[in-house]
């Protein structure tokens, strides 16, 4: 799994053949969700056929998390064991995917 800081850092990595890359620790509250919801619809239109999981990293940021997946991302959230659940609930609910505690 790769680390993307950017635009240019994801489109990097697609190109060169990466198919999973997570944001830096707590850029969904830094940069914003909106941020990389952006992202995500750019490459989108230069790599239409192209299937990759970008993780967009929360913290510790529960609420940043949920509003992560309202947008349609995958987030990546250090949340205690009762919101991991809710927010794995969420998850599946959007149908977007949930990653609880996991080294980026």
């Amino acid at each position: 799994m790769r680390v993307v800081r950017q635009l240019s850092d994801l489109k990097a990595a697609l190109e060169a053949g990466e198919r999973e890359c997570i944001t830096p620790f707590n850029s969904g509250c830094i940069a914003g969700v909106g941020y990389w919801d952006a992202v995500q619809k750019l490459i989108a239109e230069e790599f239409p056929k192209t299937t990759y999981t970008l993780w967009v990293c929360c913290g510790r940021n529960a609420a940043m998390a949920h509003d992560a997946m309202r947008l349609g991302l995958n987030v990546r959230c250090e949340a205690n064991e009762t919101m991991a659940a809710k927010l794995q609930s969420i998850a599946e609910a959007q149908g977007v995917k949930f990653l609880d505690n996991a080294a980026a």
